[in-house]
């Protein structure tokens, strides 16, 4: 081997090794890939909670005592307009996934600016999905939403406690 060959492969062998998981983890809030496994695992166990929740609601809200839960969803969310209680929207729930009804001759009466409808509509159905989402236990309740905040919060002061 030449001198200038095994100069080369001094240098070379000299270069500090990257390390994959340091490398990985940049950027990331994880000091270890222990740590990462661990926050995956805990979202998992959140994830299967949530899920696990909404098919035990599912399975009970079928029987017959309960039956009362998904008579509620059947009806749904209706909003009424004038002397004659005419529904100018309804939101409701029939099977699988959530159905918005609106009442097109009451529509065609009204001006074509009318945005007041177009907003009544959204809200209406908006409202709805997430009651039922969150009632069937697919979506975060308030009081877990409210925790979460707390969680976040605090450890977000106790970052910046530990950094000044």
């Amino acid at each position: 081997m030449t001198k200038k060959a095994a100069a080369k492969k001094k240098a070379t062998s000299k270069r500090p090794q990257i390390n994959v998981t340091e490398k990985r983890l940049q950027g990331l809030p994880f000091s270890s890939a222990k740590e990462e496994r661990q926050a995956q695992r805990n979202l998992r166990m959140a994830v299967w909670k949530r899920f696990e929740t909404a098919r035990l609601i599912n399975e009970f809200s079928d029987r017959q005592e309960y039956k009362f839960w998904k008579e509620e969803f059947s009806k749904g969310f209706i909003c009424h307009y004038g002397d004659d209680n005419e529904e100018i929207v309804r939101a409701y729930k029939d099977g699988v996934g959530i159905s918005i009804a609106v009442n097109e001759s009451l529509m065609e009466s009204l001006p074509a600016n009318n945005n007041g409808v177009s907003s009544l509509v959204k809200s209406v159905s908006e409202a709805f999905a997430n009651t039922c989402y969150r009632i069937n236990g697919l979506l975060p309740s308030e009081e877990e939403l409210s925790e979460e905040a707390i969680r976040n919060t605090t450890s977000l002061r106790s970052a910046s406690t530990a950094k000044g």
